[in-house]
C-alpha cells in the first residue's frame, strides 16, 4: 500500500450528515425570525434540540421569564409551521454570549508589572533597567540617583491645573488633574 497525500484521502472519506435533531435545529434556527417575530428574535436564539426539547438562548433573566409565560403559544406556533413535535422550550441566559459568538474575554488578567506599564501614572521614558539599577547601591547613591531623576523627568511634565504641580501626563489626560487631586476631589 503506497503513501497518499491528505489532499487524495480526504474526498474519500465520507462526509457525515448531521443527525435528525440537528436538521430540525437548523430548520428552527432559520425560520426563527419568522416564526416568533422580530422583537423576540432579536433577544432569542436557538442552541440546541434534544430529546424534543429545545433549549433557547436569551439575552437576560427578564426575557428568560417573559418567554416562560408564553411558552406553550410558541411551542404550538413551532410544532404547526415546521411540523414538529416538541416537548418543551427551555430558556437561559447561560449560553446567550457564546451563542451570539461574542465570547468572553478568556485573557488570563495582566501581571503587576503588566498593569503597572499600562498604569496612566507611569513614565514610559524610564526603562525597567533604570529602576533596576537604583536597586545595587548604596542608600545615599539610590536616592541620589533618584532624586536626579525624579527632577529630570518631572521638569518635563505638565503642570497639574488645580495644585499647580508636575504630574504625568497620562494622569491629566484620563483625570484631568494629578492622582493625588482627583482622590481628594472624590473623598
Amino acid at each position: 500500500m503506497a503513501w497518499q497525500s491528505v489532499g487524495k484521502v480526504l474526498p474519500q472519506l465520507p462526509i457525515p450528515t448531521p443527525s435528525i435533531e440537528q436538521q430540525q435545529l437548523d430548520r428552527i434556527q432559520s425560520h426563527w425570525p419568522e416564526i416568533m417575530g422580530d422583537t423576540i428574535a432579536q433577544h432569542t436564539r436557538p442552541i440546541s434540540l434534544h430529546q424534543n426539547i429545545l433549549q433557547v438562548a436569551t439575552v437576560n433573566a427578564v426575557w428568560v421569564q417573559n418567554l416562560m409565560f408564553q411558552q406553550i403559544p410558541l411551542l404550538t406556533k413551532l410544532n404547526q409551521t415546521l411540523e414538529l413535535q416538541l416537548v418543551k422550550i427551555r430558556f437561559s441566559t447561560t449560553q446567550w454570549l457564546t451563542s451570539t459568538g461574542d465570547l468572553p474575554d478568556l485573557r488570563p488578567p495582566l501581571s503587576p508589572s503588566q498593569a503597572w506599564d499600562q498604569h496612566p501614572s507611569r513614565d514610559p521614558t524610564i526603562s525597567h533597567q533604570q529602576q533596576l539599577s537604583l536597586l545595587y547601591n548604596t542608600p545615599e547613591a539610590t536616592f541620589h540617583q533618584w532624586a536626579t531623576q525624579v527632577q529630570a523627568r518631572t521638569h518635563q511634565w505638565p503642570t497639574c491645573p488645580v495644585c499647580q504641580c508636575p504630574a504625568p501626563p497620562g494622569e491629566i489626560d484620563r483625570w484631568g488633574s494629578c492622582s493625588i487631586c482627583m482622590t481628594r476631589c472624590q473623598l
